[in-house]
């Protein structure tokens, strides 16, 4: 959460107001409360490769949803694949 000073600089000009910033960010720590266990889980289940896979497709989603939106509908709907990048990586 400590990133949110400079998003606020790099999410007004693609059309957010403050409230919307604050509520992506809400969205994004709800998502990766929500997936934490899930994709331990998910780990443990389908094996550390297959998990490590994902986190790398679904980053890639993110960053290509953030670098190449520049309405407000592409970065309200890639916020929730950054938090599932963030809650999939998988720590020892």
């Amino acid at each position: 959460m400590l990133i949110v000073p400079v998003l606020v600089p790099f999410f007004q000009p693609k059309g957010l107001d403050l409230a919307e910033i604050f509520y992506l960010q809400a969205v994004y720590a709800a998502v990766i409360v929500l997936l934490e266990a899930p994709s331990g889980y998910f780990a443990d289940v389908m094996g550390r490769r297959l998990a490590l896979r994902d986190l790398v497709d679904t980053a890639l989603l993110g960053q290509h949803g953030f670098v190449t939106g520049d309405v407000r509908g592409t970065v309200v709907y890639t916020k929730p694949y950054r938090g599932d990048c963030q809650s999939m990586q998988v720590r020892p």
